[in-house]
């Protein structure tokens, strides 16, 4: 009787496993990697221009969209919010805008709200990621570049590391192609850049975000383990297989869209992050050039 039970709880966590890394895998690797970034830049750019140019050079532009990512998720979901600030600069504390809301009770009747919250904390990677490419698709007649995407997140199910970083690499080139496909000396690159600077700056959910995520994602687990274990149990008692890899791919197909978005900002933000350590070069250079033997 233990052993059954054992191989049954291990065959639900094999089975839960292969479908959030299958499902979510790209999203959240995505995700994190991005939040990494951002700080990166924040900080690279603070040192080239200082804090306060940071947020009222590229504030502007990406606090409100992050804050509004926040508050039209919650909308949807009918979560209570109390405030909202889009833009509303604290240099001392750092906080330049935020979404007061009231976090559903842990009850059965509030699950829906619950992973509402959830999906409130992560919405500036996806309002983030939805103005990136908006405005690349605005500039550039590359269409493509949204299937690029969901090929290389594809990609990264079925092949080894090789092809994986070789295919994001592929993927980095061309969304910098089709930037500046008009040219080097057309404008629309540039305020492209300066956009893309802007949201990409604050595109990351901040910690307090991360942590009002925690409830909803913890509720989506277990209603995904319940799920799991109920067609587990039913495939033992039928005798038949467990239908593992289609839950996963159905789950893929849900966050797929997600998985393309923010594999494309990760590219547009890695470029802007080569674009500002070379401008900071260079101002190092020209800065000790001009100091004084």
């Amino acid at each position: 009787m233990l052993q059954s039970l054992a191989n049954f709880v291990a065959d639900l966590f094999a089975i839960l496993g292969r479908q959030l890394v299958m499902g979510l895998g790209i999203p959240v690797l995505a995700g994190v990697t991005l939040f990494f970034l951002q700080r990166y830049l924040q900080q690279t750019l603070a040192r080239l221009v200082g804090w306060k140019a940071v947020v009222y050079y590229t504030g502007w532009i990406g606090t409100p969209i992050h804050e509004a990512s926040h508050y039209l998720v919650g909308k949807l979901f009918f979560i209570k919010i109390d405030e909202v600030k889009f833009f509303e600069p604290d240099l001392e504390s750092g906080v330049l805008g935020y979404v007061r809301y009231r976090v559903p009770k842990f009850e059965f009747r509030n699950t829906i709200k619950l992973i509402g919250t959830c999906l409130m904390g992560l919405a500036p990677l996806l309002g983030g990621g939805l103005v990136l490419t908006g405005g690349l698709l605005l500039i550039s007649p590359h269409e493509t570049l949204l299937k690029e995407a969901n090929h290389f997140a594809h990609l990264t199910m079925g092949s080894g590391p090789g092809d994986v970083f070789f295919g994001f690499l592929g993927l980095i080139q061309a969304v910098w192609q089709a930037i500046f496909h008009h040219g080097w000396l057309d404008p629309r690159p540039w305020l492209y850049i300066y956009l893309a600077l802007g949201v990409g700056a604050h595109l990351a959910p901040s910690k307090k975000d991360l942590e009002g995520a925690w409830p909803g994602a913890l509720v989506f687990l277990a209603l995904l383990m319940a799920f799991d274990a109920v067609g587990l149990l039913v495939a033992h008692l039928a005798k038949v297989q467990v239908p593992v890899n289609e839950v996963a791919q159905a789950i893929n197909r849900v966050t797929g869209p997600l998985a393309a978005l923010l594999v494309l900002a990760l590219a547009i933000n890695l470029g802007n992050l080569v674009i500002v350590n070379v401008f900071a070069r260079l101002v190092r250079r020209v800065r000790g050039e001009r100091r004084p033997a």
